[in-house]
């Protein structure tokens, strides 16, 4: 894979989070974390967990500007965690995994423009 010529689409990543900015406190799902990255006008998402200030390991969404690379995707298993109050929404796994997306790439935007 070209790394100018892919996009994540929700990929599993590992050694990633080092590029985007966790948030924490945000809707934690794609749709919410798609809107919270767009409006910082950063160019990709992640949902995944991270130690906080407090020292607790909680669910954020992460948002930059790098593309992860490519080399980095790992098995979608090592992504097993859900997203708090979804059902089958990925937010990443142990030691720092996550799912990344491009921003604007998102289920919830794939409905033709008349909502069908």
């Amino acid at each position: 894979i070209n790394q100018g010529d892919y996009d994540p689409k929700g990929a599993c990543f590992k050694d990633s989070s080092d590029l985007y900015v966790p948030s924490d406190d945000v809707d934690l799902n794609e749709a919410g974390c798609n809107t919270v990255c767009a409006d910082q006008g950063k160019t990709y998402y992640g949902l995944g967990k991270y130690t906080n200030d407090d020292d607790k390991y909680v669910f954020a969404c992460f948002c930059g500007y790098d593309k992860p690379d490519h080399n980095n995707i790992v098995p979608p298993s090592q992504c097993s965690y859900t997203c708090p109050d979804t059902e089958n929404e990925r937010c990443g796994g142990p030691s720092g995994r996550l799912n990344i997306w491009l921003v604007g790439d998102t289920p919830a935007t794939t409905a033709s423009p008349d909502g069908r």
